[in-house]
């Protein structure tokens, strides 16, 4: 096999599943299991949808809680696909056990390639946090979870820059959790299952820019941070060691929690947080309480 074809295989996650024999059950299920379970909360909480924090039609947001007290902690969350599927109306899979502790949820969207490219998403997350920011100081938030799945993971590093932590202010404890994240792509751009035809429009300039790991977060020492890293023992190689040199690297000096998590997949590490038992569930919970 050769190196580009062995990088197809370990970047994408759904061929290194134990739960089922083929990669199309796995996502069939995780698609189903996490759109069940947002539906239920749609229709089971109060809930303000379709908010908008930019112009084009996915530049939105969804707030599930809205009866909770104004001040309740907040968690959020970023979707993955890779840059070109999946929405937020099947990213509110979580909602349940954090509303029934108090914790109100925000899951956004933003606009996918081919549509627009790598650096307009960056810029439209962005421009979402500044958004999240002033709600979090309006309504005066004490405690904060963000977090991201997959390209989630590489999106919420760019929503924490400088001028969100200033906005919602060193007195707010904010949690960030990266859900089997990837942080540089040098090797991505090549590939036709996550590149195919340069639809990201990553270039010789851009590359590192678009790269977390070489990010200087250095401004986060000044605000009450906490890291949290995870990926699933049945992902492959290279998940494993983006998280590792992501924890290692730039997230060293917030590190709160990095951790492997044995016998869960790309997939079931989010999956399994409508589940109030949940290691992962219940570490939110801790964290914002």
């Amino acid at each position: 096999m050769s190196s580009v074809e062995d990088l197809e295989t370990k970047y994408t996650p759904s061929f290194f599943t134990k739960r089922f024999s083929t990669s199309e059950e796995l996502l069939k299920n995780f698609i189903t299991v996490t759109n069940k379970e947002s539906e239920k909360n749609r229709l089971n909480y109060d809930c303000h949808l379709n908010i908008a924090y930019g112009p084009t039609k996915r530049e939105k947001l969804d707030i599930y809680g809205d009866d909770l007290p104004k001040s309740a902690p907040l968690f959020v969350f970023i979707h993955g696909g890779y840059w070109r599927q999946v929405d937020k109306e099947g990213s509110a899979f979580m909602v349940k056990p954090l509303y029934e502790n108090g914790i109100r949820v925000i899951t956004i969207d933003y606009e996918l390639c081919p549509n627009v490219t790598l650096e307009e998403i960056v810029e439209q997350v962005k421009k979402c946090f500044k958004w999240i920011a002033q709600y979090i100081k309006q309504n005066e938030i004490r405690k904060v979870a963000l977090s991201g799945h997959c390209v989630g993971a590489h999106l919420l590093c760019y929503g924490i820059i400088e001028e969100f932590m200033e906005t919602i202010s060193s007195s707010v404890e904010l949690h960030a959790f990266f859900f089997s994240g990837v942080y540089y792509l040098e090797e991505l751009r090549y590939l036709k299952s996550t590149n195919e035809n340069n639809i990201l429009h990553i270039t010789d300039e851009n590359c590192r820019r678009l790269s977390p790991q070489y990010i200087d977060f250095n401004y986060l020492k000044h605000f009450n941070f906490h890291a949290h890293v995870f990926a699933g023992e049945f992902e492959s190689e290279k998940f494993h060691e983006h998280s590792k040199k992501f924890a290692e690297g730039p997230m060293k000096d917030f590190l709160k929690t990095f951790k492997i998590f044995e016998k869960l997949d790309h997939f079931d590490l989010v999956e399994n947080m409508y589940e109030s038992n949940y290691e992962l569930t219940k570490l939110i919970i801790e964290c914002l309480k």
